[in-house]
């Protein structure tokens, strides 16, 4: 079992030098290294743009643990208790210009997992995302 751990901060910038650092792993195929990062930028943008508020630096985690079979995301945080589980589904077969904004993340998070989990504990967000490897 490989593991990668990665803490940043509450910020943009922060999100893409760990982006391009995990990028930088041999073990993903193109395909199996798109779809982290598509959890990393979905999933962690959102907990930088809405899960604080107030201005303060806080720290995000991530822990990254990938077998022959599978490949798990664990992200925490410290922010507002937030499941994006909650989060409706999206009408995708309405127009663009008619459709609600937000939950197409999520959305496109939960296509591309095997399980998606949310647990919020001593004052911890913590999503699990579980992303099969392939054959």
């Amino acid at each position: 079992m490989t593991e990668f751990f990665a803490t940043i901060t509450n910020d943009l910038e922060a999100l893409e030098k760990f982006m391009n650092d995990f990028e930088e792993l041999e073990e993903l195929t193109p395909k199996e290294q798109f779809n982290c990062n598509l959890v990393f930028d979905e999933m962690i943008t959102n907990i930088i743009k809405y899960g604080y508020r107030d201005q303060h630096k806080h720290e995000i985690h991530i822990e990254v643990r990938m077998n022959k079979e599978q490949i798990a995301i664990v992200i925490s945080d410290d922010g507002i208790d937030f499941n994006p589980l909650d989060i409706a589904e999206p009408d995708i077969d309405i127009d663009l210009d008619e459709r609600e904004i937000g939950g197409l993340g999520i959305h496109l998070v939960r296509q591309i997992s095997s399980d998606v989990f949310h647990r919020f504990e001593n004052g911890m967000n913590i999503n699990e995302i579980v992303l099969e490897r392939e054959e």
